[in-house]
């Protein structure tokens, strides 16, 4: 083809664009020498991809077995710290419980120093109380005497 005639994918000759990878070249031929380059390199292009895929393929499961690994270590590390917060769950609840019982016997113990306050409070006034029966009782025996 000369200067300024169209080539594949209605590219001029002289244009810069992507090279055509040999695929699409040997797949849209545009003269009968591209049909014979194409006829050739074709299957050679084929058998190199033919080639590659078991390494391909290798790689690919190597990948996903490093994925799976990966996943897995991330996995057995999530169960440890599941586990271990479900220990320390089991410690506040116990704490939470001899919490609970402590309150309790605080609540007792309140309840007894509030009655001891309460007759340390009655016991004066039941002392003047005696006292002024006492002094009362002396007054009507001393009368009486």
């Amino acid at each position: 083809m000369g200067r300024g005639m169209v080539a594949e994918r209605g590219r001029a000759e002289d244009e810069r664009g992507p090279p055509l990878s040999p695929v699409e070249s040997a797949v849209m031929p545009t003269s009968l020498t591209g049909t014979l380059s194409a006829a050739v390199t074709a299957p050679f292009v084929l058998l190199r991809a033919l080639a590659d895929l078991p390494r391909m393929l290798e790689e690919q499961a190597r990948r996903g077995d490093e994925l799976l690994r990966a996943s897995q270590e991330q996995l057995a590390l999530m169960r440890e710290q599941a586990e271990a917060l479900l220990v320390q769950m089991r410690e506040v609840s116990e704490l939470a419980t001899a919490l609970r019982a402590a309150l309790a016997e605080l609540e007792r113990v309140n309840d007894q120093l509030a009655r001891i306050v309460a007759e340390a409070e009655a016991a004066p006034r039941r002392g003047e109380r005696f006292g002024a029966f006492f002094r009362r009782g002396q007054r009507q025996a001393g009368e009486t005497a």
